[in-house]
């Protein structure tokens, strides 16, 4: 099952597409205006878990970040982090490939979704 963070015409999915022995690869895809782009990683379970750990913290927290690490090395994959003092939250990653790299930063997510992402994706 996946999960969309942000706007229609603006926004990622995420979506769990297989697990091995508690790895997950996961499907990022991202809509920017503009721009479509699309990854699947795998993502070691420690680092799954420690990610949706972080998230729920974040729903109850509203503060700090939660990143999301893939197996192969590199920069994370994703990070949600709290923007401001109300509790908004953003998006940031970078799709990559052996020849490619596209980022994004700022994608606005509502802050106050985090737990039913997290549940999405457990």
């Amino acid at each position: 099952m996946g999960v969309r963070l942000g706007e229609p015409d603006d926004h990622v999915t995420l979506e769990r597409v297989d697990q091995v022995r508690g790895d997950v690869e996961l499907r990022l895809v991202v809509h920017r205006p503009g721009f479509h782009g699309e990854i699947s990683a795998w993502i070691a379970d420690s680092a799954w878990t420690a990610f949706l750990d972080a998230l729920t913290a974040l729903e109850r927290t509203r503060a700090g970040s939660a990143t999301l690490h893939p197996m192969s090395p590199g920069p994370p994959l994703l990070t949600v982090r709290i923007a401001d003092p109300l509790g908004h939250a953003t998006l940031d990653g970078e799709l990559r490939t052996p020849t490619t790299a596209l980022s994004f930063r700022d994608l606005p997510v509502d802050g106050g979704s985090l737990a039913g992402i997290v549940r999405a994706l457990s």
